[in-house]
C-alpha cells in the first residue's frame, strides 16, 4: 500500500520518464563516467563541437572598414559637431529659442536664410567654448574663430557673443582671462 501511495502522490511526468528509463528508451541525465573522469558529452554537444572546428575564421575588419565604422558612429554620436554644441548646451540646434526668439525680433521676421545664419553663428561660438572651456572666448576670439562667409556680420556675431555671454552659455565657470577689463582693473585695487 505504501508503494501505491507513494506513486501516485508523483506528477504523471515523473512516472512516464522513469518507466522510459527503466525501458532503455531514454536515458538518465549525465553520469559520471569514472573510466575518462568527466561527464560524458551529450550528442548534441558532439554535433556542436563538430561545427565550430569546420567554421572558418572570420577575417579581421579592414583599416578602411574600420574608418568607416568609426564615422559612422561619430555622426550618430549627437555631441559631434555644431549639432552637438548646441546639444550639449541644451540647445536646439535647428530652431531658435523663445527668450532667442524674444531678444532677436529682428531675425525672427527676416527670411530663413538669415535663420540658418543665425544658427550657424550661434552653434559655432558655443563650439568654440567648449573647445577650450579655460580660456575666455572673446569677441576677437569668435571673429578669428569663424569661416569666412560667416565672419561678414561683425554687429550680428558681436550681438550673438554678448548674449550667449551675458545669458552664461560662454565664458563661465574657471578660466583664464584673456582681455583686462576696467572692472578687472577695480577689483584688483
Amino acid at each position: 500500500m505504501e508503494s501505491k501511495e507513494t506513486t501516485s502522490m508523483k506528477r504523471p511526468a515523473d512516472t512516464t520518464e522513469e518507466e522510459e528509463v527503466r525501458k532503455g528508451k531514454k536515458k538518465r541525465g549525465k553520469v559520471w563516467n569514472s573510466e575518462v573522469k568527466n561527464w560524458p558529452k551529450a550528442d548534441n554537444e558532439e554535433e556542436e563541437a563538430g561545427t565550430e572546428a569546420k567554421e572558418e575564421p572570420k577575417a579581421e575588419k579592414t583599416e578602411k572598414e574600420e574608418e568607416t565604422a568609426g564615422g559612422e558612429a561619430e555622426q550618430d554620436d549627437p555631441t559631434v559637431g555644431l549639432e552637438g554644441s548646441a546639444f550639449q548646451s541644451r540647445m536646439p540646434a535647428d530652431k531658435l529659442t523663445t527668450l532667442e526668439g524674444s531678444l532677436f525680433s529682428d531675425i525672427v521676421k527676416s527670411p530663413p536664410h538669415t535663420h540658418r545664419l543665425f544658427l550657424h553663428i550661434r552653434n559655432r561660438i558655443l563650439q568654440m567654448w567648449l573647445e577650450s572651456p579655460l580660456q575666455e572666448l572673446t569677441y576677437e576670439g569668435v571673429m578669428a574663430g569663424l569661416e569666412a562667409p560667416f565672419n561678414s556680420e561683425g554687429v550680428l556675431c558681436a550681438r550673438i557673443h554678448a548674449y550667449l555671454e551675458r545669458h552664461g552659455y560662454i565664458n563661465y565657470g574657471i578660466f583664464k582671462r584673456v582681455k583686462v577689463t576696467a572692472r578687472d582693473v577695480w577689483v584688483a585695487f
